[in-house]
């Protein structure tokens, strides 16, 4: 197939699952190994990825003179659009979340197999499949996730070099029920000896309970690592 066209060869490549043009296709020959790497995997990733996820780059770049073929298979796998948050409705009970203080998370937090005093959960992509939420069960009651970058492909060099938009959104909905009408978020960049190296915090005092989900935007910045 060396023999093809060069545009016939990338049309054909472009067909092919990603992690078969990463994983095989890349090692056939040195022309191949080409063609993956500078068309058909940007062409892919403007096939399959939304708009969404092509902008999730700095000022919407993703050409192969800015960006190399990882950044694309990464586009392809999801990494960049995706909720990092672990277990971010409750599906899972208290599963990677810890308290704030020393109390026993279990007796601050319960799930609530539906939201009590409020409508369901909105239709929205940062719920996936989940129906259930956090519902504190005493006034003052805290918890929060650690999240490593690393562990979802987004290495040092990713981020030092492609510097991705971070985008953190929360949901919340104040009621009677749920122990009062105050809501206090607080997000932090970390690096690897756990140093600060940005922050937000945010604190909402709703003067009546409505019941109602809302959403707001903590975080949405260009990070820099190094």
């Amino acid at each position: 197939m060396d023999k093809l066209p060069t545009e016939l060869l990338i049309h054909i490549l472009s067909l092919v699952d990603f992690r078969d043009l990463v994983n095989n296709c890349r090692l056939v020959s040195r022309k191949w190994k080409e063609v993956v790497d500078s068309v058909a995997l940007r062409r892919k990733a403007e096939m399959h990825c939304s708009r969404k996820v092509l902008n999730a780059l700095p000022n919407g770049k993703h050409n192969e003179t800015v960006h190399s073929w990882q950044i694309y298979y990464l586009m392809l796998n999801n990494v960049f659009a995706r909720n990092l948050l672990r277990n971010n409705c409750g599906q899972n009970k208290m599963e990677y979340w810890r308290p704030c203080h020393t109390d026993d998370i279990g007796t601050k937090w319960k799930v609530e197999e539906y939201p009590e005093g409020s409508d369901f959960l909105p239709e929205n992509d940062d719920f996936g499949a989940g129906r259930c939420c956090f519902s504190p069960s005493s006034r003052y009651s805290s918890k929060y996730q650690i999240i490593r970058l690393k562990d979802f492909g987004l290495t040092q060099r990713i981020m030092d070099q492609i510097r991705p938009v971070i985008r953190i959104r929360e949901w919340y909905y104040l009621s009677d029920c749920n122990g009062g009408r105050m809501n206090q978020s607080k997000v932090q960049l970390l690096d690897k000896r756990r140093c600060v190296i940005d922050s937000f915090s945010l604190e909402i005092n709703e003067k009546a309970a409505t019941g109602v989900w809302q959403s707001l935007f903590l975080f949405n910045f260009l990070p820099i690592l190094s």
